[in-house]
Protein backbone atom coordinates (compact mmCIF):
# COMPACT_ATOMS: atom_id res chain seq x y z
CA UNK A 1 0.00 0.00 0.00
CA UNK A 2 1.65 3.38 -1.00
CA UNK A 3 0.45 6.77 0.51
CA UNK A 4 -2.81 8.46 0.73
CA UNK A 5 -4.65 5.23 -0.43
CA UNK A 6 -7.83 4.31 1.30
CA UNK A 7 -9.44 0.80 1.96
CA UNK A 8 -13.04 0.50 2.77
CA UNK A 9 -15.46 -2.36 3.17
CA UNK A 10 -19.01 -2.05 1.58
CA UNK A 11 -21.33 -4.09 4.99
CA UNK A 12 -21.24 -7.70 4.70
CA UNK A 13 -18.22 -7.54 2.02
CA UNK A 14 -15.24 -6.97 3.37
CA UNK A 15 -11.74 -5.61 1.45
CA UNK A 16 -9.24 -8.52 0.74
CA UNK A 17 -5.76 -7.59 -0.75
CA UNK A 18 -4.15 -11.12 -1.20
CA UNK A 19 -0.30 -11.33 -0.24
CA UNK A 20 2.23 -9.13 -2.32
CA UNK A 21 -0.66 -7.64 -4.35
CA UNK A 22 0.52 -3.92 -5.19
CA UNK A 23 -1.66 -0.43 -4.57
CA UNK A 24 -0.48 2.35 -5.72
CA UNK A 25 -0.23 6.11 -4.52
CA UNK A 26 -3.77 7.85 -3.85
CA UNK A 27 -6.00 4.17 -4.63
CA UNK A 28 -9.69 3.88 -3.17
CA UNK A 29 -10.82 0.51 -2.86
CA UNK A 30 -14.17 0.00 -1.69
CA UNK A 31 -15.29 -3.82 -1.02
CA UNK A 32 -13.20 -5.53 -3.66
CA UNK A 33 -10.07 -8.49 -3.51
CA UNK A 34 -7.66 -8.07 -5.21
CA UNK A 35 -5.52 -10.89 -6.15
CA UNK A 36 -2.02 -11.76 -5.41
CA UNK A 37 1.05 -9.64 -7.51
CA UNK A 38 -2.07 -7.66 -8.84
CA UNK A 39 -0.93 -3.70 -9.84
CA UNK A 40 -3.67 -1.39 -8.90
CA UNK A 41 -2.04 1.93 -11.08
CA UNK A 42 -1.74 5.31 -8.87
CA UNK A 43 -5.52 7.53 -8.10
CA UNK A 44 -7.40 3.87 -9.33
CA UNK A 45 -11.03 3.52 -8.12
CA UNK A 46 -11.76 -0.28 -7.31
CA UNK A 47 -15.84 -1.08 -6.34
CA UNK A 48 -18.06 -3.05 -4.17
CA UNK A 49 -17.73 -6.51 -5.54
CA UNK A 50 -15.27 -6.27 -8.33
CA UNK A 51 -12.04 -9.34 -8.14
CA UNK A 52 -8.81 -8.26 -9.73
CA UNK A 53 -7.37 -11.27 -10.83
CA UNK A 54 -3.85 -12.43 -9.67
CA UNK A 55 -0.91 -10.94 -11.78
CA UNK A 56 -3.37 -8.06 -13.87
CA UNK A 57 -2.76 -4.47 -14.14
CA UNK A 58 -5.04 -2.17 -13.72
CA UNK A 59 -3.98 1.32 -15.35
CA UNK A 60 -3.54 4.68 -13.22
CA UNK A 61 -7.07 6.17 -12.74
CA UNK A 62 -8.94 3.87 -13.71
CA UNK A 63 -12.47 3.24 -12.60
CA UNK A 64 -13.17 -0.31 -12.21
CA UNK A 65 -17.50 -0.74 -11.84
CA UNK A 66 -19.02 -2.85 -8.96
CA UNK A 67 -19.25 -6.61 -9.66
CA UNK A 68 -16.63 -6.61 -12.33
CA UNK A 69 -14.31 -9.78 -12.60
CA UNK A 70 -10.63 -9.23 -14.23
CA UNK A 71 -8.76 -12.54 -15.61
CA UNK A 72 -5.61 -13.14 -13.93
CA UNK A 73 -2.72 -11.38 -16.18
CA UNK A 74 -4.98 -8.84 -17.46
CA UNK A 75 -4.43 -5.61 -18.33
CA UNK A 76 -7.58 -3.27 -17.15
CA UNK A 77 -7.76 0.62 -18.55
CA UNK A 78 -9.85 3.68 -18.67
CA UNK A 79 -12.56 4.53 -16.80
CA UNK A 80 -14.74 2.63 -17.05
CA UNK A 81 -12.24 -0.08 -17.09
CA UNK A 82 -12.31 -2.75 -19.54
CA UNK A 83 -9.92 -5.47 -19.97
CA UNK A 84 -7.62 -4.16 -23.11
CA UNK A 85 -5.44 -7.33 -22.78
CA UNK A 86 -2.78 -9.87 -21.49
CA UNK A 87 0.24 -9.05 -19.91
CA UNK A 88 3.42 -10.62 -21.67
CA UNK A 89 6.40 -11.48 -19.71
CA UNK A 90 8.33 -8.45 -19.44
CA UNK A 91 5.34 -6.75 -17.92
CA UNK A 92 4.61 -9.56 -15.40
CA UNK A 93 8.52 -9.72 -14.37
CA UNK A 94 8.29 -6.14 -14.27
CA UNK A 95 5.43 -5.92 -11.90
CA UNK A 96 6.54 -8.56 -9.45
CA UNK A 97 10.33 -6.35 -9.01
CA UNK A 98 8.44 -3.44 -8.51
CA UNK A 99 6.48 -5.20 -5.13
CA UNK A 100 9.84 -6.72 -4.22
CA UNK A 101 11.46 -3.37 -4.43
CA UNK A 102 8.43 -1.87 -2.50
CA UNK A 103 8.72 -4.86 -0.02
CA UNK A 104 12.90 -3.93 0.56
CA UNK A 105 12.07 -0.28 0.91
CA UNK A 106 9.83 -1.20 3.65
CA UNK A 107 12.12 -3.51 5.51
CA UNK A 108 14.44 -1.21 5.11
CA UNK A 109 12.77 1.68 6.47
CA UNK A 110 11.72 -0.27 9.30
CA UNK A 111 15.31 -1.62 10.20
CA UNK A 112 16.56 1.91 10.31
CA UNK A 113 13.82 3.77 12.25
CA UNK A 114 15.13 5.45 15.34
CA UNK A 115 13.43 7.74 17.90
CA UNK A 116 14.05 11.50 17.62
CA UNK A 117 12.57 14.22 19.95
CA UNK A 118 10.27 16.33 18.40
CA UNK A 119 11.52 20.19 18.22
CA UNK A 120 10.10 22.72 20.43
CA UNK A 121 11.47 25.78 17.98
CA UNK A 122 12.74 25.78 14.16
CA UNK A 123 16.30 25.58 14.19
CA UNK A 124 17.70 29.33 13.77
CA UNK A 125 20.31 27.94 10.96
CA UNK A 126 17.55 26.13 9.15
CA UNK A 127 17.44 26.70 5.35
CA UNK A 128 15.30 27.98 3.28
CA UNK A 129 14.52 28.28 -0.28
CA UNK A 130 16.92 30.65 -2.16
CA UNK A 131 14.10 32.21 -3.23
CA UNK A 132 13.60 35.94 -1.66
CA UNK A 133 10.05 36.70 0.48
CA UNK A 134 9.68 39.62 -2.10
CA UNK A 135 9.41 37.56 -5.52
CA UNK A 136 6.24 36.48 -5.35
CA UNK A 137 3.39 37.64 -3.21
CA UNK A 138 0.66 35.41 -2.62
CA UNK A 139 -2.45 36.45 -4.98
CA UNK A 140 -4.98 37.26 -1.81
CA UNK A 141 -2.74 39.38 -0.17
CA UNK A 142 -1.64 41.35 -3.75
CA UNK A 143 -6.06 41.97 -3.91
CA UNK A 144 -5.98 42.95 -0.13
CA UNK A 145 -3.46 45.55 -1.17
CA UNK A 146 -4.50 46.64 -4.90
CA UNK A 147 -1.54 45.86 -6.35
CA UNK A 148 -2.50 43.06 -8.55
Amino acid sequence: MQDSCVVHAFPGADAVLEPNSHVGHGVVLHGCRIGSFALIGIGSTVLDGAEIGADSLVGAGAVVTAGTVVPPGSKVLGAPARVVGALDEQALAWKRNGVRIYQDLARRSRETLRRVEPLVAVEPDRRRTSWSPDAATPLHRQRAEGTS
